[in-house]
């Protein structure tokens, strides 16, 4: 990780923390944040790996599996960490310790989920703030394609709870397409070919993955989600017990609803759309107080 001064320094610093050949998964939100930026006017620069010294930093990436000596204390001081894991119980935050320690080292926190936030606070961290992961116009770019080949798309890690239930959909019937790695237009193309994706925790419990949700919602998908506590796409998307999600795919694909899944895609729309990711990037920046050398007031009066 370079931590030397960056040439062409700017106000802000999208710090991407690339750990693995799976950094790619967190592109669309880096997107919706340069894209807020541009639209509230905010000078930015993005990087990866790199630190600014003369920027407020916002990390974003694989920071759950940075060790706590990676970032001195004096850099985290001016630094806001996008958290986008899932902090329910049995997850990272007891898999890595450390992750805990550089969020309460952190200016701030930036979080997806208000349960998120409950969970922080109820740690002791004070410097929290809720970012819903919503839409942005650049994020629309999902192709519409008039035949879809597959039923039922799941990407992402598998794990045994994921790979006995898509074992279960493929055994009744269905077509389904399972995939690891996928991302960028690769993974829109498969997406597009999809009647339903389905999001299936990897651990049970887990809050809503509002990050890969935003993203089929923006580009009008139809999904099948495993139930949460948080509800936050009420309406937009099917949900059910993960005891229930064959039949709930069933119910939907056969025989193959187009018109209901439509129905229920439209609906996801409006409620992301409803959700706008630079409100609530403009909303984390006033709170900060950390920004001299930007005029904030006028940020309180974008549209």
């Amino acid at each position: 990780m370079n931590m030397s001064r960056a040439r062409g320094s700017m106000p802000i610093n999208i710090f991407h923390y690339a750990f693995n050949e799976y950094a790619p998964i967190f592109e669309e939100v880096i997107d919706a944040m340069r894209s807020s930026f541009c639209r509230l006017g905010v000078p930015h620069r993005y990087s990866v790996n790199t630190y600014d010294h003369h920027a407020y930093n916002i990390l974003v990436g694989h920071v759950a599996f940075m060790k706590k000596g990676a970032f001195p204390p004096h850099l985290l001081a001016k630094t806001a960490v996008f958290q986008l894991e899932s902090l329910t119980a049995g997850g990272i935050l007891e898999m890595n310790p450390d992750y805990l320690e550089i969020l309460r080292r952190a200016h701030m926190v930036w979080d997806y989920s208000p349960t998120n936030v409950a969970v922080l606070k109820s740690l002791g961290l004070s410097n929290v703030v809720h970012v819903p992961v919503g839409h942005d116009p650049v994020l629309e770019r999902i192709p519409d394609l008039p035949r879809k080949e597959i039923d039922v798309l799941f990407y992402g890690n598998m794990t045994e709870r994921r790979q006995i239930l898509l074992d279960a959909l493929s055994g009744a019937g269905l077509k389904v397409e399972r995939r690891m790695g996928l991302f960028g237009p690769n993974r829109d193309n498969h997406i597009a070919n999809a009647k339903a994706v389905i999001n299936i925790h990897q651990l049970e419990g887990q809050v809503m993955e509002q990050v890969r949700l935003s993203y089929l919602l923006t580009n009008h998908r139809f999904v099948i989600s495993e139930e949460s506590s948080d509800a936050p796409y009420d309406g937009g998307i099917v949900t059910a017990p993960y005891d229930q999600l064959v039949e709930a795919c069933l119910r939907h694909l056969r025989p193959y609803d187009k018109s209901e899944c439509d129905r229920i895609a439209d609906r996801g729309q409006s409620i992301i759309r409803e959700i706008p990711f630079w409100r609530g990037v403009r909303d984390a920046l006033l709170a900060s107080g950390h920004f001299p050398f930007l005029e904030l007031e006028s940020l309180a009066k974008a549209p």
